[in-house]
């Protein structure tokens, strides 16, 4: 699978799967949300534990590696050099979110 049709996947057809009609791809109409990262050192981190579920719950991550900034509908939302920024724009997508047509 090429680069580009593995970024359609995870995007574009995810997308369709949740019926967000608007997201997944660059073109008008639709939201800006953009990752822009290095195709050779794209990866996930090395899996670690945190307590921040309420009453001290304890679940595991993976930080990503090789991402260098996240816009959400326009707004930078995270950089490599800066952390996450204060920008709120996005949602989040539960089962009762309304699907955009």
């Amino acid at each position: 699978m090429s680069l580009e049709q593995a970024v359609r996947r995870v995007t574009f057809d995810a997308a369709l799967a949740w019926g967000l009609r608007d997201r997944g791809l660059l073109t008008p109409g639709f939201a800006a949300d953009v990752v822009v990262f290095d195709p050779e050192t794209i990866d996930r981190d090395e899996e670690v534990g945190v307590e921040d579920l309420p009453g001290q719950g304890f679940r595991y991550i993976r930080r990503a590696r090789g991402i260098d900034t996240v816009i959400v509908n326009g707004s930078v939302a995270y950089t490599a050099s800066g952390g996450y920024t204060d920008a709120r724009t996005g949602d989040v997508v539960t089962l009762s979110t309304p699907v955009s047509v």
